[in-house]
């Protein structure tokens, strides 16, 4: 759009068709590669939790990163949210919120609220092919209901544990819900 403007400034209104047209183009291109991608059933995606040691911004934001670049194309990736992946995890409903004054309105603050969020989940991959990050808001006395939930609820478990020391009280609740649902 920048480059358009720019060159209708230097060569006419002839740029603007001729952006149109390499706009129109380039999604036409990626509409017809996009459905070559395949998949299979949106619905059968494998929903993998991301659980970590809170605190440790640049190593979680990385590690998010990676993992998550290659396991949307399997299924949404679901974490409870804090502010060390919040620049990677925030979409248009988490700003939209925001700029409306409706951010408390995305935390999970009780059971049913809880029980809504779990039942919204977006489930479908978006059109690229991707399943989304579902990310879960909480107050301190939620995050535990939450997480059990989350682990009913999953697939896959992926969990960071570098940096674990006995302050992480909240990882010692997490390592000890997977194992009580280990198969016996």
């Amino acid at each position: 759009a920048e480059e358009t403007a720019i060159l209708s400034t230097e060569m006419g209104l002839g740029a603007i068709a001729v952006g149109l047209a390499a706009f129109v183009a380039c999604r036409a291109v990626v509409t017809v590669g996009l459905r070559g991608h395949g998949g299979g059933s949106p619905t059968t995606g494998r929903r993998l939790l991301f659980l970590r040691v809170f605190g440790y911004r640049a190593r979680t934001e990385a590690m998010l990163d990676k993992v998550a670049q290659r396991w949307r194309f399997d299924g949404p990736v679901q974490l409870v949210a804090g502010i060390d992946v919040a620049a990677r995890t925030v979409d248009p409903g988490d700003f939209l919120a925001f700029v409306g004054g409706r951010l408390a309105d995305r935390y999970v603050v009780g059971g049913e609220a809880l029980r809504a969020r779990l039942a919204a989940l977006d489930a479908v991959p978006d059109p690229d092919g991707r399943f989304r990050i579902n990310e879960f808001y909480c107050h301190g006395d939620t995050w535990q209901p939450t997480v059990q939930s989350l682990l009913d609820g999953t697939d896959r478990v992926l969990m960071d544990v570098r940096s674990l020391s006995e302050r992480n009280q909240g990882c010692r609740f997490e390592l000890e819900q997977l194992v009580w649902r280990l198969p016996s």
